[in-house]
C-alpha cells in the first residue's frame, strides 16, 4: 500500500476510536467525571475497561502512523539525496 495511503487509513482508525470515546461518555453520561489531574473517572467498571482499550489502541495507531509518516520523510530524503 503507498504510504500516503497508508498515513490516510490510519487517520480513519483513529476517529473510530475516538468516536468509540465519544459514544462512551454519552452512553455514560452522568457517571463520570474528571478529576483534578484531568484524568477521566468512570463509576461503571466496564466503562473503565472500555475507555482504556480505545485509549491505548489510539496510542497503538497513533505510534504506527508516525512511524509511517517517518518513513515517508526518510524515503524524500533519500530521493533528494539522488538527484543531481
Amino acid at each position: 500500500m503507498d504510504l500516503v495511503l497508508k498515513v490516510r487509513a490510519y487517520d480513519s482508525e483513529l476517529v473510530t476510536q475516538m468516536n468509540r470515546i465519544l459514544d462512551l461518555y454519552e452512553r455514560e453520561w452522568y457517571t463520570w467525571r474528571v478529576d483534578e489531574n484531568g484524568r477521566v473517572i468512570f463509576v461503571n467498571p466496564a466503562a473503565v475497561d472500555e475507555f482504556q482499550a480505545a485509549q491505548t489502541s489510539i496510542t497503538e495507531i497513533a505510534d504506527r502512523q508516525k512511524a509511517t509518516q517517518q518513513e515517508i520523510v526518510t524515503n524524500a530524503d533519500a530521493a533528494k539525496a539522488l538527484r543531481p
